[in-house]
């Protein structure tokens, strides 16, 4: 059963629980993609499981949104 509160996972294309992923999207200021938990606008979301953020940056997976923040894998590694 999938809850109301599902989002799918970008690097393995799972519908996980909103609490289990992080949420991605582009910065107003710089036009980047950061971390944006509770930002306005779309996002994309991203397991928060190593294997997915290791996936997320080796295949490259956010270059269809832009560029990314600068120390953004470092930020994402340290919230695991």
């Amino acid at each position: 059963m999938i809850k109301t509160n599902a989002r799918m996972d970008i690097a393995s294309r799972e519908r996980m629980d909103k609490s289990d992923l992080f949420r991605l999207a582009i910065d107003p200021v710089s036009g980047k993609l950061d971390l944006a938990e509770d930002g306005k606008g779309r996002g994309i979301y991203l397991a928060k499981r190593i294997e997915a953020v290791d996936r997320f940056f080796a295949k490259r997976l956010y270059a269809r949104y832009g560029e990314i923040q600068e120390g953004l894998w470092e930020k994402l590694k340290s919230l695991l």
